[in-house]
C-alpha cells in the first residue's frame, strides 16, 4: 500500500498529516530564517499535489511556524512568546519558564521629574522641594 493510501484510510485530513510531517522536520532540520523546499519539491516528497501542500503550508502560517515571501519562499519563523498579562506578570519569569533566557543591560540611568500633577495620579509623593517642579 502506498504512503497516500495509508494517509486517506485514516480519519485526519491529508494535509493536517502533512502540516505535522512538515512540523516534525522543521523542529528536527531547520533552524529560524531557513528556506523550506519549494512547493514543488515538498509535494514531491510528500508524495501530494501541490493544492494539498499548500493547504498544509499555509496551516503552518496561522500557526506562525513559517511565513511565506512571495517570489522569495517560505521561511522558518521564530516561535512565539506566550506572554499572559496578569497582576503580578513578570517578564523574565514567564520567559524562562517557557525556556527562553533573558538578560538586561542599563543603557541609561537619569532622574526626571514627574511634570503636570502626574504625582499623586501615580502615587507619588514628593517631598523634598528641590524635585517638585515649579509651575511658572
Amino acid at each position: 500500500m502506498s504512503t497516500i493510501e495509508q494517509r486517506k484510510q485514516r480519519q485526519t485530513p491529508v494535509y493536517i498529516q502533512i502540516k505535522e510531517a512538515l512540523i516534525r522536520d522543521i523542529q528536527m532540520y531547520n533552524k529560524v530564517g531557513d528556506m523550506l523546499a519549494s512547493e514543488f519539491e515538498l509535494s514531491s516528497i510528500y508524495n501530494v499535489n501541490r493544492h494539498t501542500l499548500r493547504r498544509a503550508v499555509d496551516e503552518l502560517i496561522k500557526e506562525g511556524v513559517v511565513e511565506r515571501h512571495h517570489g522569495k519562499g517560505t521561511i522558518v519563523r521564530a516561535p512565539s512568546i506566550h506572554y499572559p498579562i496578569a497582576s503580578r506578570t513578570r517578564l523574565t519569569e514567564t520567559l524562562e519558564a517557557q525556556g527562553i533566557s533573558t538578560s538586561s543591560r542599563v543603557i541609561r540611568k537619569q532622574q526626571v521629574s514627574a511634570r503636570g500633577g502626574i504625582e499623586p495620579k501615580v502615587g507619588l509623593h514628593l517631598s523634598c522641594p528641590s524635585l517638585r517642579m515649579s509651575s511658572h
